[in-house]
């Protein structure tokens, strides 16, 4: 059988109740492709996920079923590999997009410099979001985001003719992007699991080797945000987790001490301020794994991330005019 252009990966952990309502859109959404596989990796999942699969879809996707929990980043870059399409669309278990969202993004891989191209995020089920957008900037030793205040798409689209916007990189839950580039890079890099910052990290990595990001407002899917994270992890843990992940991506990408120096005034000494010492265990954390993020660092090549961020931003203001 002829290999796939396209294949659909989904990692899953303990997620039936999602898997039932949302299975089906991704099946739709390979069918309408009309050359597109879908395979879920399950991570080690105690729910019954994986005879629910089989049972359920039967030969209509493929179940890669892990025999040890190791987090968003590792199931992921193991249905990558797993994957048989030259593009691999990675979508978390809690998006639903819409039956033709495969074919705006696989539009622009005609671009040798594209990495990734991302859809459209409509939080909540309502058209609205545009927080797919990541306009970076660094700020406190910490990387924060400016997302375009978008209204719905269908006036977004209306208003500009459906152009792609640049961003720093594409979300883990929704975007698609080259195999054997994701491969290159060594895929999600484990020293941010078990969740986040893994995207952010590639994307970023991406922009260092000269490939490029794009959100694509055509191409729409609907996220119950934090829809097993938020539902099946305590809430400190996950806090913790996002904030030490975000030291540690600043860290690596930015090539000196400098932010880590301005991180550790400003937040570790302020931490006792803060409630439950979030940014204090954070950043213990953080520094735990300093040996392996200087490791990751002598691979890469170096980027001056201000010139990175400043190139981002022009070209987003040039896309964007009003909406930034």
């Amino acid at each position: 059988m002829a290999s796939p252009r396209v294949s659909l990966v989904v990692p899953n952990w303990n997620g039936r109740e999602l898997l039932e309502r949302n299975v089906p859109t991704w099946l739709a959404a390979s069918e309408q492709h009309g050359s597109a596989e879908v395979v879920v990796v399950d991570d080690a999942s105690q729910d019954g996920s994986v005879n629910f699969l089989r049972e359920r879809f039967g030969a209509a996707l493929r179940v890669v079923a892990r025999l040890e929990n190791g987090g968003f980043g590792r199931a992921a870059s193991h249905g990558v590999e797993e994957a048989r399409g030259e593009l691999v669309a990675l979508l978390n278990s809690d998006v639903r997009p819409q039956p033709e969202f495969l074919s705006p993004l696989e539009e622009h891989f005609s671009d040798e410099r594209l990495f990734s191209a991302a859809a459209w995020i409509a939080d909540g089920g309502k058209g609205e979001g545009g927080r797919g957008v990541f306009l970076p900037s660094l700020r406190r030793g910490r990387i924060r985001y400016d997302h375009p205040k978008f209204a719905p798409a269908a006036e977004y689209l209306a208003r500009t003719g459906g152009k792609p916007v640049v961003t720093l990189y594409g979300n883990g839950g929704n975007v698609m992007f080259r195999r054997d580039r994701f491969l290159a890079l060594g895929g999600f890099d484990e020293l941010y699991a078990p969740y986040y910052y893994e995207d952010a990290d590639l994307g970023w990595c991406a922009w260092r080797h000269g490939w490029r990001s794009v959100v694509d407002p055509r191409s729409l899917v609907f996220h119950e945000h934090e829809g097993v994270i938020g539902t099946k992890l305590k809430k400190r843990s996950v806090k913790v987790t996002r904030v030490r992940n975000n030291y540690l991506c600043v860290w690596k990408n930015t090539f000196g001490r400098l932010w880590w120096t301005q991180a550790l005034c400003q937040n570790l000494l302020r931490a006792p301020l803060r409630v439950f010492g979030i940014h204090r265990t954070a950043m213990v954390q953080a520094w735990a794994a300093r040996h392996r993020v200087c490791a990751a660092r002598r691979r890469d090549p170096e980027l001056d991330t201000q010139a990175l961020f400043t190139q981002i931003w022009r070209e987003a203001r040039e896309q964007l005019g009003d909406w930034l």
